[in-house]
């Protein structure tokens, strides 16, 4: 029996060296596939780093529109991000170069525990527009951005749309407009496709003055804000009483994409915001960019300020706009209507609205198509009142009531903002003080004032900023600085 179990206790140490050493080479097997793997990503990525030196994409505009790269007063680049989250390399605010080198590692680096941080999970568009031009996607590690795909699924569009509200003078950071891009998705209103905008941080308790100097010297941060489009035009059309232009962009399926990627890589970065160029305008005409490489219209335009009407036009004439769609305010589509009927059908509809005749007189007076335009102009004669009524369901009951098919016919039109004057002028005058002659050079750099056209401004409305204006006096030859509004 003691034979049996030293026999026994030989075979177990005999079969526990075995393990162990099918355990160690198992182990060294492993390694030396790992150092393979690792050998492997470095000879790629030293290879790519070659070719991006060689090809100079550091420098290329498309690159820099990723990261936003501008030329400062002393004409060296850097980035507008003022967030040390957008950068992967440590010299990544102004060095282009070594970014994209931080970023081609970044993408080679093994899967880490949160694999939401890792460079492909952060930068999609910045590993697209790398691997449109070094092709390498194949070679990269395979790592789960989960969540960047389900965002990337819920901002898919078939069409992206730049709007633009008109001149609202009770806010001064809306008094020349503002623009934002609405996403359109398949089978899907419009009411409830998101927007996206961009604006200043601020604090509500700042005051008129503060608010403005603030946003002046670009103390306030800029940040990208998301809403369903119903909810913006109750914002700019229904309460601020802003027309809005719609201009849908004639963008292919892949820019769409490549906007979207970049939108996912600056939502939460922060950019400090400055009303005169770093405006809700500038940072949308900095997305297009990214979209559509090669118009650089950011890169092209607007040194000193950017004014959101004109980078309508900048959009415009980049080629990027293929129609336009008129959504009246409320008190113009109200006016419109109002001119479109006869008399008789305008005072019916005030009588409906005030309550004076009911709704089955109607018949009475005006055949079906006055009646649904009565009908029509009554209900958003109550709406201009911002408080819906049973007067009002009642009336809209009415009019779906018609025969199917009828039309009232209303259309609405206005002269686009974009057709209209610029908004910089130099003037030149000559005249005569005490006899004595003079000859006036004037600029004003913004933006719409009496003396100007006033197709596709607000009726009435005025706005005139930094109006400088020098005289040269021929007698005595003598420049004198005459004003500055």
């Amino acid at each position: 029996m003691g034979i049996l179990q030293n026999y026994c206790r030989g075979v177990n140490r005999n079969l526990r060296r075995l393990g162990f050493i099918v355990l160690l080479l198992l182990q060294s097997a492993g390694s030396m596939a790992l150092a393979a793997v690792t050998a492997q990503a470095t000879a790629v990525l030293e290879s790519l780093r070659l070719q991006a030196q060689q090809q100079q994409l550091g420098l290329q505009p498309g690159w820099l529109n990723l990261l936003h790269y501008k030329k400062n007063l002393w004409g060296s680049l850097h980035s507008q991000a003022d967030d040390s989250r957008f950068f992967l390399s440590a010299e990544g605010a102004h060095d282009p170069q070594a970014e994209l080198l931080a970023n081609l590692q970044g993408f080679f680096a093994g899967p880490q525990l949160n694999q939401q941080q890792h460079a492909q999970c952060r930068f999609p568009a910045r590993l697209a527009w790398l691997d449109q031009r070094l092709n390498f996607s194949r070679q990269l590690p395979e790592v789960n951005c989960e969540r960047f795909q389900q965002w990337q699924q819920r901002w898919k569009a078939s069409q992206i749309t730049l709007l633009f509200p008109g001149m609202y003078l009770a806010n001064p950071a809306s008094m020349f407009g503002h623009t934002f891009i609405r996403f359109d998705q398949p089978g899907r209103s419009e009411l409830l496709s998101p927007t996206l905008s961009y604006a200043a941080a601020h604090d509500e308790s700042d005051s008129l003055l503060l608010f403005s100097l603030k946003g002046i010297f670009g103390a306030y941060t800029g940040r990208f804000a998301m809403q369903p489009y119903y909810q913006t035009l109750r914002e700019y059309s229904d309460i601020e009483q802003r027309d809005i232009w719609e201009y849908p962009l004639n963008l292919t399926e892949g820019e769409s994409e490549q906007l979207i990627r970049h939108l996912w890589e600056v939502r939460e970065i922060e950019f400090d915001y400055f009303f005169f160029r770093e405006n809700c305008a500038f940072r949308l005409l900095a997305l297009l960019d990214v979209a559509r490489e090669g118009v650089n219209i950011s890169l092209n335009s607007h040194p000193l300020y950017a004014i959101p009407v004109d980078t309508v036009r900048d959009v415009q004439q980049a080629g990027l706009i293929g129609s336009r769609h008129y959504r009246p305010a409320r008190h113009n589509k109200l006016s419109q209507m109002s001119r479109q009927v006869s008399h008789e059908t305008r005072q019916s509809a005030m009588d409906l609205a005030e309550g004076q005749i009911q709704i089955d007189q109607l018949a009475g007076q005006l055949d079906p198509q006055q009646q649904a335009a009565a009908l029509e102009l009554a209900s958003e004669l109550l709406a201009e009142t911002n408080v819906t009524s049973v007067r009002q369901m009642q009336l809209l009951a009415a009019r779906s009531q018609l025969p199917a098919g009828l039309s009232s016919n209303f259309e609405f039109s206005a002269i686009p903002p974009e057709t209209s004057h610029a908004s910089a002028r130099w003037q030149l005058s000559v005249g005569e003080v005490e006899q004595q002659r003079f000859y006036e050079i004037g600029l004003r750099p913004s933006f719409h004032d009496d003396l100007d056209p006033p197709d596709g401004f607000a009726s009435g409305v005025s706005i005139s900023a930094l109006d400088t204006r020098l005289r040269w006096y021929e007698e005595r030859q003598q420049l004198e600085f005459e004003s500055l509004d």
